[in-house]
């Protein structure tokens, strides 16, 4: 998570990942959605983390459907959002 290194940005930055115990994410979700929370490090996008209006891929998604569900997050109920993927060449 690479933003942490900018503490000083004043906004709160979370993990959620596959790998934490389900009341660890079930209590940043919460403060995703309550709007205490402001940016998500995740490995596991899920349901209730709508309203997102950045994505930001660190890698190629390994199937399309991975890529539309991530990038989705950014457009629902009419909204508008951006998609970043981060590329090596």
């Amino acid at each position: 998570m690479h933003l942490t290194f900018f503490g000083d940005l004043g906004i709160n930055i979370k993990e959620y990942s596959v790998h934490q115990h389900q009341t660890l994410r079930s209590k940043t979700l919460r403060g995703f959605r309550e709007g205490g929370i402001q940016v998500v490090s995740s490995d596991a996008m899920t349901r209730g983390m709508d309203g997102v209006r950045n994505v930001i891929n660190y890698d190629k998604p390994p199937y399309i459907k991975t890529y539309i569900h991530r990038v989705g997050r950014t457009a629902r109920a009419a909204n508008y959002g951006r998609c970043f993927s981060l590329l090596k060449g």
